[in-house]
């Protein structure tokens, strides 16, 4: 039968996916950024996928182009599969989507059937030469959701026995393996202690890479819990005490893994160790950053997941320092009077001592129904 993809609202599909074959490589990226656009892979990228997903859902041209996409994969002489897998990866997401009406459900998982079909292939894959692909294709093996568990299996003996050389490459198969091991839905504790085996050898490797090192320890902190070693709070304490806008700051990019690490150890001892990286920080953006996040543990705040950061400095230069919060970080709600308690006391008065915090306008004390003011704010911690 052939598809008349005009009533599909797709009447360029089909020049599209041929175009995924051009020999021009301009016209293979003109093709994937169209299909991208048709499928919504921007809708993936920033987890802005309700609407998006039902509107192309609407009409099986999702569930018509799948196995096109799978036939490419099959000819990687002629077509980039880095675009073919980034776009299956689209497809194989609309199965999570929490919000698709009913009709739009079934061609998802129809989808998901279809792609599921294939899984060997993606597997035989995984020893493609560029490691652009095989990043590509974790990613892909990852979000088959019924083969989660498998896939994890796969990745973590790859780990161990593949030539997996790039950093890249090991950066995500980490980040999915430990996605995998929050999923409430599986058995996941053999899987954590495996991880954890392996990050754990990497973090004593000679010739790990800070990104990995980093990583590995974000990593750790929350799959340990309390039971952490002293040596991964140390190696987050040096890297936080190094960390600088635009040099050494990855770290603070996962800031919604570790925080919710040290409070594992508890509030009291979460703070102390953020204490000690503030004290030797004099980098602004660091400084504010594990100040907002001190504030937030000893104060609580009205936003369980965001809290922004507006700092000027005397010549009207204007910062915003974003600081994320898992949904799991839960304190207090936001202060309302001032009966401080000793470790919220001890905490102002050496944030009231750091001068170089009080050479910038923000609303960092404000956030927190505290005097902006620095002598109102001695003022107060001396009544």
């Amino acid at each position: 039968m052939i598809t008349d993809w005009n009533k599909l609202n797709a009447k360029k599909v089909p020049i599209w996916i041929i175009g995924l074959m051009s020999s021009i490589p301009q016209r293979q990226y003109y093709s994937f950024g169209k299909l991208s656009s048709y499928l919504r892979e921007h809708a993936l990228a920033f987890n802005i996928s309700e609407n998006e997903y039902n509107d192309v859902l609407e009409t099986d041209a999702p569930i018509l182009i799948t196995p096109f996409l799978l036939e490419l994969l099959n000819y990687s002489s002629q077509t980039n599969l880095v675009y073919v897998l980034r776009l299956l990866r689209t497809v194989a997401s609309y199965i999570r989507e929490p919000k698709l009406g009913q009709l739009q459900r079934a061609r998802a998982i129809q989808i998901s059937r279809i792609i599921e079909e294939k899984y060997e292939l993606y597997v035989s894959l995984l020893n493609h030469n560029d490691f652009e692909v095989r990043i590509e294709l974790i990613l892909l093996l990852c979000s088959i959701s019924n083969k989660q568990k498998e896939s994890a299996t796969l990745l973590l003996h790859y780990l161990k026995t593949g030539d997996v050389s790039e950093d890249r490459e090991v950066l995500t198969i980490f980040d999915c393996i430990f996605t995998l091991t929050q999923n409430t839905e599986l058995d996941s504790n053999l899987l954590k202690s495996e991880l954890i085996v392996i990050l754990e050898q990497s973090i004593n490797h000679d010739k790990t890479s800070d990104s990995v090192l980093t990583r590995a320890v974000c990593f750790l902190l929350v799959l340990q819990g309390s039971k952490v070693s002293t040596k991964i709070i140390n190696h987050l304490i040096d890297k936080l005490k190094n960390a600088q806008a635009g040099k050494n700051s990855e770290i603070l990019s996962y800031g919604h893994l570790w925080i919710n690490g040290l409070l594992n150890l508890g509030i009291e001892k979460a703070t102390q160790i953020l204490l000690d990286v503030f004290k030797h920080q004099n980098d602004t953006y660091t400084l504010f950053y594990v100040s907002a996040i001190l504030l937030r543990i000893q104060f609580g705040s009205q936003d369980p997941y965001l809290l922004y950061v507006h700092i000027m400095d005397t010549d009207n230069n204007y910062q915003i320092i974003n600081v994320t919060f898992e949904p799991e970080f839960k304190t207090k709600s936001t202060w309302q009077c001032y009966e401080f308690s000793t470790s919220q006391k001890e905490l102002l008065v050496q944030l009231s001592q750091k001068s170089m915090l009080w050479n910038y306008q923000s609303n960092l004390f404000d956030s927190f129904n505290l005097p902006s003011d620095r002598f109102k704010l001695i003022k107060l911690l001396n009544e």
